[in-house]
């Protein structure tokens, strides 16, 4: 449902126990909550991916000689 109103696909992993929950709040009818707890778990899980690139960015990685590309990839 979330997929088809355009937001991003959410990565359960360590969230599979919430997914369920929320999947729950559906069969509830409660389908305004879902769908905003939903938003809230895909925000989250793109700020921590935003967050870790950004350190890569910031925070450069320490120099030996000559900096490379690969330097900065993880």
């Amino acid at each position: 449902m979330l997929n088809k109103s355009g937001y991003s696909r959410l990565l359960l992993g360590s969230d599979r126990t919430k997914y369920i929950k929320l999947l729950r709040l559906a069969n509830e009818e409660k389908y305004d909550q879902m769908v905003v707890q939903f938003a809230q778990l895909i925000v989250d899980q793109r700020y921590q991916v935003m967050m870790d690139n950004l350190v890569q960015i910031v925070i450069p990685p320490k120099r030996n000689n000559q900096l490379r590309l690969q330097d900065f990839l993880i």
